[in-house]
């Protein structure tokens, strides 16, 4: 085939494809065929622009297949994709810049006319092509036109919207103004209520501040009178033969006795005042990353004229440490190892371990870290003992005394010591405390906890601590129904008291036998189902301590190795709150 030939065949089938719009439907075939070789079969890529607006457009373009899209102002307004859509039709009547621009949203073929060329041909004047254009620009007229009406209906819809909108707003704000002045109004007057009752607290504080200054001035007199005036004046009737004056001598010894237990009454007061005033000076470092441990130390200490550093990061402390001597570091178990590098730079400082953990894991730190002489097992869920363990672990370990039971429980509350010195008194001993205890209205279930925990703390302090000079067992391998008679220098304290909240009991005897060492090597072994392992060709059973420990809510052991050892045993009276699960909750304190 020629290429005239080609030709011939490649312009009946652009005509057979013009032919099929709806623009060349009404124009005669020998018109079009004048046409064709004015125009361009041309290909298009997907974005290519084809017309852009505002600029001159000098050509008329047929989609024959594709899609093209219609922009104005840069927002899309439609997509042409039916064969024989017009675009640049408006140009051929006007010569008016091209009011869209026209992209390819795909690949695309178009058929392309110069109007120059059109016009040139006389086709432009042709009736069939104008009325062709002019039916084709009314079409796009009236799709403007209907267009442009949905929009102003919309911009009216919205108009009307925006105008609710702004009477809905205008109510808001009168409502907010007037919301704003009564809430402003509400402010002034409770801004007037705290300031009246900012004066009455200030007021308070100075009558708080005069009270415990009185305080202060009263225990001042009354630690002169415990230290100096009733020793004085005991030594100086004494020294005067005041007593052995046979007239009224048993009056006389009544007077001697009073004297005693006056200061004997001071004791309790005066180690709690002291111990009080020795806190104001103190400082103390807590390394906890828990912040509900933070608080409670916070809580606990609050106002006791401690001054307390809370840091929850190792270089955190090691920056306490360069700025400020501490009395004491307590620490959680998290950061035990860190304590090997503060003992190294300061061998005397002491070293508090705070541990939730399981025993194994904190019975190796103990072992692992023999310096850390203090360890406190701490129920997290606990808040009575914690807030508890906290003040009366500082307390006791700033003014370097660790015993006593009174100082876990409530201030002034009156603790009854009772002297053993024989193995058939223990009965006659717990008694007393049942007595006491049930006098209170304290549960007798807990009183039954409490006569168990008592009874093994004197069998140990009776049968298992007397020692010789060499640390060698006295009675240990005696059968626990054997009959004991201790020294005067043997005989061991039996304590007891009740705060309201706790209940406490507690045994001392006057031989440091039972060592951090023991402690955790009966825990181990008991722990570990192990019981009595131990204590092979002992008297005692060997459970004791594991007994004691789950029988109470809280115990403490302190000791002063080859001077004094001293077992408390706490019990919350409110059995609500009494120690849940079978871990083990104990304080051990190791002092020089």
């Amino acid at each position: 085939m020629s290429a005239a030939e080609d030709l011939f065949s490649e312009n009946y089938q652009i005509i057979d494809s013009l032919k099929e719009t709806t623009f060349f439907q009404q124009i005669p075939e020998d018109l079009i065929l004048e046409m064709i070789p004015l125009g361009t079969r041309r290909i298009v890529k997907v974005n290519d622009v084809l017309i852009t607006q505002g600029r001159e457009n000098k050509k008329i373009l047929f989609l024959l297949s594709g899609k093209l899209d219609v922009f104005v102002s840069g927002e899309i307004v439609t997509t042409l994709d039916k064969r024989g859509d017009v675009v640049g039709e408006m140009g051929l009547i006007n010569e008016a810049p091209a009011s869209a621009t026209i992209r390819a949203a795909e690949a695309a073929v178009v058929f392309e006319f110069d109007r120059q060329s059109i016009v040139e041909l006389g086709i432009l004047t042709s009736g069939y092509f104008q009325a062709a254009i002019y039916k084709r620009v009314g079409h796009v007229l009236s799709d403007r036109l209907k267009k442009t009406n949905e929009k102003a209906k919309s911009f009216e819809r919205t108009a009307r919207q925006l105008e609710a909108a702004k009477l809905k707003l205008e109510v808001l704000n009168q409502n907010l103004e007037i919301k704003v002045e009564e809430r402003t109004k509400d402010l002034i007057d409770k801004n007037k209520q705290l300031e009246s009752k900012n004066e009455e607290l200030v007021a308070s504080m100075k009558r708080l501040e005069e009270v415990h200054s009185n305080l202060s001035t009263t225990l001042d007199r009354v630690a002169k009178l415990y230290d100096q005036d009733l020793p004085k004046l005991d030594i100086q009737l004494e020294s005067t033969g005041f007593y052995e004056i046979e007239k009224d001598k048993d009056e006389k010894t009544g007077i001697r006795n009073q004297i005693r237990q006056v200061i004997e009454g001071l004791s309790p007061l005066m180690d709690s005042y002291r111990a009080e005033m020795s806190l104001s000076s103190k400082k103390v470092l807590l390394l906890e990353k828990d912040r509900k441990q933070q608080t409670l130390a916070k809580l606990a200490l609050g106002g006791t004229g401690v001054e307390l550093h809370i840091v929850d990061s190792i270089e955190s402390a090691m920056d306490e440490f360069r700025k400020t001597t501490f009395d004491m570091l307590v620490l959680a178990s998290d950061y035990v190892e860190f304590s090997a590098d503060i003992h190294q730079m300061n061998p005397e400082l002491d070293i508090v371990l705070t541990t939730s953990e399981e025993l194994p894991v904190y019975v190796d730190y103990a072992r692992k870290f023999p310096f850390i002489r203090h360890v406190i097992v701490r129920n997290g869920e606990d808040r009575t003992f914690t807030l508890k363990s906290i003040s009366t672990t500082v307390k006791k370990l700033t003014s370097n005394d660790v015993f006593g039971l009174g100082k876990y429980l409530s201030w002034g509350v009156e603790t009854h010591n009772l002297d053993v010195y024989r193995s058939d008194q223990r009965t006659d001993a717990i008694e007393q405390m049942e007595e006491y205890f049930s006098g209170l209205g304290i549960r007798k279930s807990v009183i039954e906890r409490c006569s168990f925990v008592s009874e093994e703390l004197l069998m140990n302090a009776i049968y298992d601590a007397p020692v010789d000079e060499c640390g060698e067992s006295l009675y240990n391998h005696m059968a626990r129904t054997d009959t004991i008679i201790l020294n005067e220098d043997q005989k061991a304290q039996f304590s007891f008291a009740c705060d309201g909240i706790l209940a406490a009991v507690s045994v001392k005897d006057p031989f440091g036998a039972l060592d951090r060492k023991t402690v955790l090597d009966y825990l181990v072994s008991c722990y570990s189902g192990n019981e009595g392992r131990l204590n092979d060709n002992k008297g005692g059973a060997g459970r004791g301590l594991h007994q004691l420990i789950e029988a109470s809510d809280l115990v403490v052991f302190n000791v002063r190795s080859g001077f004094q050892t001293e077992v408390i045993a706490l019990f919350n009276v409110d059995m609500k709150v009494a120690k849940q699960g079978n871990s083990p909750s104990f304080h051990f304190f190791d002092v020089k």
